[in-house]
């Protein structure tokens, strides 16, 4: 379908494996899991209102497979997994399943909030040039929350290859011929002081936008139980 979007939301390690899963700051194991969760479900809600143009999946690490939540699994959400240091075989694989060649592709990195549907449309229409296009959102501490390319081909490697960090990403695609968008005023949630970011944005009442009360009585428990790191 020449108008649709593939979109993916990718988890650089287990997320709902309590054994596996690393801790999160000063976290105990299972409000870790908590956190990393409740970013999951939060990209699922947001995913349910886009309409069928928009193609999503999930990719998860094989660590995840037993211990999925209810909420993805009733969805019937499609879902990839990957082994540990072999993301380059899941590459491979979204490349010959799901990706657009020369279409709309959008990958969502997992640890990620503050975008809505909203948000995502208007990615999509940065992406519906005809030329080479490449959109990215960044995060107010540097870090890479999507990116939005009609190319994959060196786009995915070298996006999985810089981990996360924008600035890195950049000057590895140098010499890669495209029109290029930034995006910022997202959340990408690796520390402490991502935490005391996500507290306070999810104290305005934009944030509804993006984040449902339902996912916000998720994400007060964790305020409340760590409230003393958020001073």
């Amino acid at each position: 379908m020449k108008n649709s979007v593939s979109i993916v939301i990718f988890s650089w390690h287990p997320v709902f494996n309590q054994n596996q899963a690393p801790v999160f700051a000063d976290f105990s194991a299972s409000n870790s899991v908590h956190l990393y969760s409740s970013l999951l479900l939060n990209h699922l809600e947001v995913l349910s209102t886009l309409d069928k143009k928009q193609n999503y999946c999930f990719c998860f690490d094989e660590r995840d497979k037993d211990f999925l939540p209810e909420q993805l699994v009733s969805h019937g959400s499609l879902i990839f997994f990957y082994k540990e240091n072999k993301k380059a075989e899941l590459l491979n694989l979204l490349k010959d399943r799901f990706f657009i060649p020369n279409g709309k592709n959008l990958l969502i990195f997992g640890n990620s909030i503050g975008f809505s549907s909203k948000e995502i449309l208007r990615i999509e229409d940065l992406l519906s040039s005809d030329e080479n296009v490449l959109v990215i959102g960044k995060s107010d501490s540097d870090r890479m929350v999507f990116a939005g390319f009609t190319n994959f081909q060196q786009c995915l490697e070298n996006l999985l290859t810089f981990n996360l960090n924008s600035d890195q990403f950049l000057r590895s695609m140098k010499n890669f011929n495209c029109l290029l968008h930034f995006l910022a005023g997202f959340i990408s949630v690796n520390d402490i002081e991502d935490f005391r970011t996500l507290y306070r944005e999810l104290s305005k009442k934009e944030s509804l936008a993006y984040c449902s009360h339902q996912m916000h009585e998720r994400f007060t428990h964790l305020f409340i139980e760590y409230r003393d790191l958020l001073k």
